[in-house]
């Protein structure tokens, strides 16, 4: 099966729990849950990762891309500042899209 990353950064374990106004009532895990349901619906699959700490999220590009078709990532705020895990994400030469 053609595997995706689904990768969300920090502080989006506390999704459900912070302010549902603004980031609505699905958990983390209910999110991961419907990309799965959908992308299995294409033929793919998807491994799954979240991390509050920048690194941690490199790494996991690092060792999982090799065997990845492609990445779907929620970087929250590290979507604006984090040049290492950009590099990161361009190093794979895998497409990627960034969701929020």
């Amino acid at each position: 099966m053609k595997t995706l990353l689904l990768i969300h950064g920090p502080n989006l374990n506390f999704l459900g729990k912070r302010d549902k106004n603004h980031y609505g009532a699905m958990t983390l895990k209910q999110i991961e849950n419907l990309v799965g349901r959908e992308a299995g619906k294409y033929g793919f699959g998807i491994k799954a990762f979240q991390s509050n700490h920048e690194g941690a999220l490199i790494d996991f590009l690092q060792k999982n891309a090799v065997l990845s078709i492609g990445i779907i990532i929620n970087p929250g705020a590290l979507a604006h500042y984090s040049y290492s895990l950009y590099d990161a994400l361009i190093d794979t030469k895998i497409p990627s899209v960034e969701v929020h």
